[in-house]
């Protein structure tokens, strides 16, 4: 078999360690979901500086897996290793907030296999007899640390480590083996309605030579174009011929997904070993709404993690899976359909979904946006135009004042670490609306270094309240606050020049917002980072060059403008000139407009839209036109 036939596959030692060995139950909290945003980095720069010369941080290790028709690619970082060591060393270090004394060496088997894996792949590298495995914790408040260790046995260790990986490449196999055909299949693809409404060929061959070069592509195209079919028709083009591995078609409106899906469904009958999955966000897929992934509470999260293989088959086997199929799949599994469908995010030839799974830094799919092995993307976005505003809010961040404050008042419901720490975020706000005041306007050159801090201290202390088991689902107040922080800490860690700080007072509340006026750098930074292709379509994109800088094009991109399909001149425009519809010419006007829209109606025999600037015009002259 010649190299070109080859499926090559990428994975993390992360990744890999989370798909084969991750048992257990699904748990959503503050604690869990920080990852050490603030003090990681550090933490581990610390533990570091306590180690021998000898000793070498962020030490790259990779190892590539054969058999017939497939390759995989392990790769990753170990966060330091000693080869001078007796015996040699690999360490992994993990920051945490919980107290050390509360740690045992049994608690995290994942923090171990992925420690192990790097010890593996530096014996098979480096032909070791021996190795010791190093679990570190770093306290992040107390500023110490804990080190658990173990001496494998070096060939248990390889033999574990290959068969870890052999489960993974079991998974790839299947995936490999439906790519090959499906490619077979799409290669000489028909388009489904013969024939191509007007303009219809040009976008989809655009698109097609798009995913081919990897560029980006502006197209406005009218309403009635066939956008959806067209752009879904030229990516499958490419995918067939092995220029994408994957196409994601975004939309930010439940009608654009609905026209994806419909698209999909009709190309099912030429294409029926394609395969697509709908994502949904959470609280629209939860079976167990309220219970906020807390395994007492949802019996789909206990145990989720033990059933999930057998749903991730189920799921992949089927042609279509929209969120009705996730959750059936779902409940036959036992497992939750949000986390199933996420599984399934990287493997599935067609994901539809938001925008945000693709662009918000809060919500996106690493599986989405991430390189991963030899992975082609092709990005369909829908509506284009919407993506500028939903782009500024995704890179936007806000707070008010008043939750804090509300926070301050739950001692003592709250421990008093929490609460002082929101009052002391509370003050921080007032103080930079204050600032911002005597400047004369809402707009300050950057986020106040004091409101930092406190949002620091509030973080941290949340996460020692999460470490310490007290229930966020319960104190949804102060859950929500933690989310807040974090994502005003982000946006200010990701801001631009262009962005501006604005603290103000509106009514009895004060509020800081970071907000991104220009996020085409940070679009760009996405669409680099999947190695995507990327086609921007709307009825409304003009001026389409203005359109394609702030979403993240380049001065050289192209661009296609689409005539309408409809003949011009089956056109007409009738003006009636006499009848004022300014406001107060309202009422003596509403018979005349009755009259005109009654004759325009009996003149032929169809279905008629009229349109009014104010719901309170239509209700006064629907009546007079059916009087008529």
């Amino acid at each position: 078999m010649s190299a070109i036939d080859i499926a090559a596959f990428g994975v993390s030692v992360r990744d890999l360690v989370e798909f084969v060995l991750r048992r257990g139950d699904v748990r959503t909290s503050a604690g869990g979901l920080a990852g050490r945003l603030l003090e990681g980095a550090k933490g581990h720069r610390t533990v570091r500086r306590s180690r021998p010369t000898s000793y070498q941080s962020e030490f790259a290790l990779s190892e590539s897996f054969e058999r017939p028709g497939v390759r995989l690619d392990v790769a990753g970082r170990a966060d330091g290793i000693d080869l001078e060591g007796a015996p040699p060393v690999v360490e992994e270090i993990k920051t945490v907030s919980k107290p050390l004394a509360l740690i045992g060496s049994q608690d995290n088997p994942l923090h171990w296999a992925q420690a192990e894996i790097y010890a593996a792949m530096l014996v098979r590298k480096e032909g070791l007899e021996s190795i010791e495995v190093r679990l570190t914790y770093y306290h992040i408040e107390q500023k110490k640390s804990r080190t658990f260790e173990r001496r494998p046995d070096v060939q248990d260790l390889l033999t574990w480590f290959d068969e870890t990986v052999s489960t993974y490449l079991d998974w790839v196999e299947k995936v490999a083996a439906h790519r090959r055909v499906r490619d077979l299949g799409l290669r000489d693809l028909a388009f489904p309605f013969g024939a191509f409404r007007r303009g219809q060929r040009q976008l989809a061959a655009d698109v097609y030579r798009g995913a081919k070069k990897g560029a980006r592509l502006f197209a406005e195209a009218p309403t009635g174009s066939g956008k959806t079919m067209a752009t879904l028709f030229g990516a499958l083009r490419a995918m067939g011929e092995g220029e994408a591995s994957q196409i994601v078609f975004m939309s930010a409106k439940g009608p654009g997904k609905r026209a994806a899906i419909d698209a999909l469904e009709t190309i099912r009958g030429i294409a029926p070993d394609l395969k697509w999955l709908v994502l949904t966000a959470r609280d629209g897929a939860c079976e167990s709404p309220g219970a906020d992934c807390d395994p007492a509470r949802c019996p789909r999260a206990a145990g989720h993690f033990e059933r999930i293989a057998g749903a991730r088959d189920a799921l992949l086997a089927r042609f279509g899976n929209s969120r009705e199929a996730v959750a059936e799949v779902a409940a036959a599994g036992r497992v939750c359909p949000h986390g199933l469908s996420r599984d399934l995010v990287a493997w599935c030839d067609v994901i539809v979904c938001d925008y945000n799974y693709a662009f918000d830094p809060q919500v996106s799919l690493a599986a989405l946006t991430k390189r991963n092995g030899q992975a082609r993307r092709v990005f369909l976005v829908d509506e284009a135009h919407n993506l500028l505003d939903r782009a500024r809010e995704m890179f936007s961040a806000r707070i008010d004042r008043s939750r804090f404050v509300d926070l301050a008042k739950k001692k003592p419901a709250l421990p008093g670490d929490l609460v002082r720490a929101a009052r002391s975020v509370g003050r921080a706000i007032s103080s930079a609306v204050t600032e911002a005041s005597g400047e004369g306007r809402p707009v300050l050159q950057e986020m106040p270094r004091r409101l930092l801090r406190a949002l620091e201290r509030f973080i941290k202390a949340a996460e020692i309240c999460a470490s310490a088991g007290v229930d966020f689902s319960i104190h949804t107040g102060a859950r929500d606050a933690y989310f807040e922080a974090l994502a005003l800490l982000r946006a200010g860690a990701a801001a631009e020049p262009g962005d501006v700080v604005i603290a103000k007072k509106e009514g009895r509340e004060k509020t800081v917002h970071l907000f991104c006026r220009d996020p085409s750098g940070r679009l760009r930074a996405v669409l680099n980072e999947a190695r995507a292709a990327a086609t921007f379509f709307s009825a409304t994109l003009s001026p389409i060059k203005y359109f394609a800088r702030v979403l993240g094009g380049d001065e050289d991109d192209p661009f296609v403008i689409l005539d309408s399909p409809f003949d011009p001149g089956k056109l007409a425009v009738a003006v009636a000139a006499h009848i004022s519809t300014r406001y107060r010419d309202r009422d003596g006007t509403a018979a005349a407009l009755a009259d005109a829209v009654a004759a325009a109606v009996n003149a032929r025999t169809g279905t008629y839209l009229v349109f009014f600037p104010s719901y309170e015009y239509l209700a006064k002259i629907a009546p007079l036109v059916e009087q008529r």
